[in-house]
């Protein structure tokens, strides 16, 4: 599309026209609308942190319009923070279906359980699907990155050894 632009802070995704300069898409912040992916919403109420004023959680990052040519393309790619884990998004523009996700929970993991909760980042994170159909993944806080099949397999990772972001207190 023309431009996309994402408001992490108030779970908002845009697309708005290089042409017109005006808007024209938009999912957020009020995900009633859009019950299908509800996850990208957040209540920052309930995730109180240390960073940002004492809010965390939620925050959508590097939402991006998958390109032509690469699986999925056309589809929404989207990194989502989160509290008390973190979510990978594919989901269709148009029909706001969600094609896939990566979270402890769609591996498997019941909420409440603490693998369910390994996946995290909670802040600075990407995503970029890739040709062979795999998700490149960078959890930024924790200095990983990893790529992941369709199926929840992860083809290989790094973890950086002497990552350290004083954000995280080191």
């Amino acid at each position: 599309p023309d431009n996309i632009i994402v408001d992490n802070y108030a779970d908002t995704i845009w697309i708005i026209s290089r042409k017109t300069g005006k808007l024209v898409w938009q999912v957020g912040p009020d995900f009633s609308k859009y019950p299908k992916l509800a996850k990208l919403g957040t209540d920052r109420k309930e995730f109180l942190g240390p960073f940002f004023g004492g809010y965390v959680g939620g925050m959508t990052h590097h939402a991006h319009m998958i390109p032509r040519g690469l699986p999925g393309e056309g589809n929404i790619l989207v990194f989502k923070n989160g509290m008390p884990y973190s979510i990978v998004m594919e989901f269709n523009p148009v029909t706001h279906q969600v094609v896939w996700e990566y979270s402890g929970i769609e591996m498997g993991y019941a909420e409440s359980h603490g693998l369910a909760h390994k996946f995290f980042s909670p802040t600075v994170s990407s995503v970029q699907r890739l040709p062979n159909g795999n998700t490149l993944i960078v959890e930024g806080d924790g200095g990983r990155l990893f790529e992941v099949t369709k199926d929840y397999e992860i083809v290989w990772e790094y973890i950086h050894p002497v990552y350290d972001w004083g954000g995280l207190g080191g």
